[in-house]
């Protein structure tokens, strides 16, 4: 978000403080305020309904300051920040509040508490569409784009579909991506038309054919509430989408309750059964291939630290090993890594491979320990060579253990970004199961 209205230097006499004389008396406060959000339709408009009246917004925040007490004036800053992020439309807020009479004894000019709140980013609904050229590498390319927008949610289906409108042409190609995003309705179109841009779009017949076609279907804040535009440039929900089975079959298969208008994705399904559209694969954000460099350097770089594991072991181990406290406790957790290891490959079967890319021939898996880590095999290697080190108290082997475990993080963050351009949903899961290697317990999206 790069629009941003402030407010600087609103002065407050208020009664905040620790002290009962700060209460009592009061004194002068100075509260700055910068809000990030989406211009573009005040831009175009020039009307102030598309905009923050700051006029308004201004007196609020005077009257809230001046009309409780509170010890700290972070407590203040907060409560500002709250008060701003009132309005949907505000994506974030930083609040300074100044306090140039505080009770110091000592010469200063000045004391600020300065704090940033940031709104759970909207969701978004793209809809995809291809009928020039190759296809499906268009559509791939543009799933990249698209989710660096934000966090790529999840991914539809292909979809192949006889054109409606416009000349004789060819069938398109569609698929659905949902996206958690900082932008605002009119900023993500914006990136959106120059992602259409970069593939060639020319806009030279209505309904015709397009080498890339981006629709922002429709919107919900990070409460889970829509957000509803409509002016000359955008209308949110897209006002055709519930009438379009290549939008609405695609949209219900990876977020069945994306609202558009008056009911669901879901629910618009069956007024467009009968309109020919066919499932033809995958809509991943990248196409399907082998271990990519970076992986086959992952995988060496992990086996690498295995090694120096088993060469640092054969070197320091002591022998014979006695049977103490931490021999104990290394055995339970060498014991205990083995059963996550395990019981990790036994959820994940034939998908168990050691490069980062995964396989593409059937569900996710949110079985077995998967249900509390996001990562468990990783988890239970690290577990069993750090109970090996206790046991045979081989402290440079235990360093290893350390490195190797900083290593497969990164590593499992890679992976991660390419779970989600594969697996519909990994977003949501990934908002679930909180822990990478190390439970963190799981979270309600409901």
């Amino acid at each position: 978000m790069t629009d941003s209205i402030s407010i600087t230097g609103i002065e407050v006499f208020a009664h905040h403080g620790v002290l009962d004389r700060e209460k009592a008396e009061g004194q002068l406060f100075l509260v700055d305020l910068t809000l990030a959000l989406d211009l573009s339709a005040a831009g175009e408009s020039d009307t102030l309904s598309d905009t923050i009246d700051y006029g308004r917004l201004a007196a609020a925040v005077h009257r809230l300051v001046a009309g409780e007490r509170w010890d700290l004036i972070e407590r203040v800053a907060a409560r500002v920040a709250e008060l701003a992020l009132d309005d949907p439309r505000v994506a974030g807020a930083t609040v300074t509040v100044h306090k140039p009479a505080a009770p110091i004894e000592v010469p200063f000019e000045d004391v600020t508490v300065t704090l940033v709140r940031q709104r759970e980013p909207n969701r978004a609904a793209v809809a995809l569409g291809s009928n020039m050229g190759d296809r499906e590498a268009t559509i791939r390319r543009a799933m990249r784009d698209v989710a660096g927008l934000g966090h790529l949610v999840a991914v539809s289906s292909l979809y192949e579909t006889a054109p409606i409108g416009g000349p004789q042409q060819a069938p398109f190609l569609n698929a659905v991506a949902v996206i958690d995003t900082p932008l605002g309705a009119h900023d993500l179109l914006d990136r959106l038309l120059t992602i259409e841009d970069a593939a060639g779009r020319e806009r030279v017949e209505r309904w015709g054919p397009r080498t890339l076609d981006l629709d922002l279907v429709t919107m919900v804040d990070g409460a889970g509430t829509p957000i509803s535009i409509e002016s000359d440039r955008l209308v949110v929900p897209h006002p055709r989408a519930a009438q379009r089975r290549f939008v609405v079959e695609p949209m219900a298969e990876v977020w069945p309750t994306a609202p558009l208008g008056a009911r669901t994705a879901f629910e618009c399904l069956p007024d467009v059964a009968e309109q020919g559209v066919v499932k033809v694969g995958a809509a991943d954000a990248a196409p399907p291939s082998g271990p990519s460099a970076t992986s086959v350097v992952l995988v060496l770089a992990q086996v690498t630290l295995l090694t120096l594991f088993g060469v640092l072991v054969f070197l320091e181990a002591e022998a014979p090993v006695t049977l103490t406290p931490p021999a104990v406790l290394g055995g339970v957790l060498a014991l205990l890594g083995v059963g996550i290891f395990a019981w990790s490959w036994a959820a994940l079967g034939s998908h168990v491979s050691p490069f980062p890319e995964p396989t593409r021939s059937g569900e996710m898996i949110e079985s077995g320990p998967y249900q509390w880590v996001r990562h468990p095999m990783y988890t239970g290697l690290i577990l069993i060579l750090l109970g090996v080190s206790i046991v045979l108290a081989a402290s440079r082997a235990l360093a290893a253990t350390g490195l190797l475990a900083v290593f497969l993080w990164f590593k499992a963050r890679y992976e991660e970004r390419l779970l989600l351009g594969t697996y519909g949903g990994y977003g949501d899961y990934r908002r679930r199961v909180r822990g990478r290697l190390v439970p963190l317990g799981r979270r309600s999206l409901s």
